[in-house]
Formats: C-alpha cells, sequence, structure tokens
C-alpha cells in the first residue's frame, strides 16, 4: 500500500514596459493532490491493483471542486494451472484494466474551464518464452478524452490576444 500528498504552489510575473503602455501581470495558483494505491499479488497466480488520486486547489475554487481520478487491473498468471506441463512457456499473463487520468491546462482559475479527462481501458497478455530467453507482451487499448484543451484564434478587438485555449476537444486512441 501507498499513500501521498502532493502540493505545489507557483507563482510568476511579467513586467513589459513600451512607450504605449508599460504594465505587467502577476498570478499565483496552487495545487493539492491526494493518492492512495493497494497491490495484490495471491500465490502468483491472482494480482489486483487499485489508485486514486484526487486534485484540486486555487486555480479550481471557483466551480472547479476536487477531481478523483480512479484506477483498477486485474490480472490471472495461468502458467501454473493451465500450462504447468509446457516447460517451453516460463510464464504468461493475463490482465485487463480501467481508469480515468486528468490535467488542467489552466492555472488563472478561470472558472470557464475543465479539466481534460482520458478514460482508458485495455486488456494484455504478457509472455515469457524458453527460461526467459524470449518475453514480450500484446496489448490492446482503448482510451477516450474528453475536454481536451485546444488553442483557437479570435479577432483582436473585442479580444485582448488573438488566440483563446478552451475545451473544445475529444480524442479516442
Amino acid at each position: 500500500m501507498l499513500a501521498g500528498y502532493e502540493y505545489n504552489d507557483h507563482s510568476y510575473e511579467v513586467n513589459y514596459n513600451n512607450s504605449s503602455s508599460p504594465g505587467g501581470i502577476k498570478q499565483a495558483y496552487k495545487l493539492m493532490s491526494y493518492f492512495a494505491r493497494a497491490t495484490y499479488n495471491y500465490d502468483d497466480r491472482f494480482y489486483a491493483t487499485a489508485s486514486l488520486r484526487e486534485d484540486g486547489g486555487s486555480a479550481f475554487v471557483l466551480g472547479h471542486p476536487h477531481v478523483a481520478y480512479p484506477a483498477i487491473s486485474l490480472a490471472y498468471g495461468f502458467k501454473k494451472d493451465l500450462l504447468a506441463n509446457a516447460d517451453w512457456i516460463s510464464d504468461m499473463k493475463l490482465r485487463a484494466g480501467y481508469g480515468i487520468t486528468g490535467n488542467s491546462v489552466d492555472q488563472n482559475g478561470n472558472p470557464l474551464f475543465g479539466w481534460e479527462k482520458r478514460e482508458g481501458r485495455n486488456i494484455g497478455l504478457d509472455f515469457s518464452l524458453f527460461n526467459g530467453r524470449l518475453s514480450g507482451d500484446i496489448n490492446y487499448f482503448n482510451d477516450h478524452s474528453k475536454n481536451v484543451w485546444l488553442a483557437y484564434s479570435v479577432p483582436v478587438p473585442p479580444f485582448v490576444t488573438p488566440i483563446l485555449m478552451a475545451n473544445l476537444g475529444q480524442m479516442v486512441n
């Protein structure tokens, strides 16, 4: 088992001076995370892993509370059961998993923006043959990302900058 806490405190200041408008920008944000993970192995046959991460902080106070990201994976090593008599197979394991991860690109606390989220599923087969001389894995995964951050062009004026960021994208891998 593992548990932890992560805290990041960021601040920056940008000063500019030109003939028409001297000025500057000063911003700060905090990111706090809690995480936990537990693994279990029964008789080198049955494996389980579960994890949970929760992120949040000052940049997300206005409408973006802490967000939880769970994950679980299960595996079955069937060498001892189904392949006990196959001497050329050193080990073989079937595994599957599901999890959600996230990302916040906006550190300015804009309540209109949300977290990017990726929901992933996978299944795989790990193998080791000929006393470990040849090993590998075969994987299938399906990931769906939502609220992907994308930059897009806007007219100036009425906007101050020609590019804005928004949660506009989706992607499937």
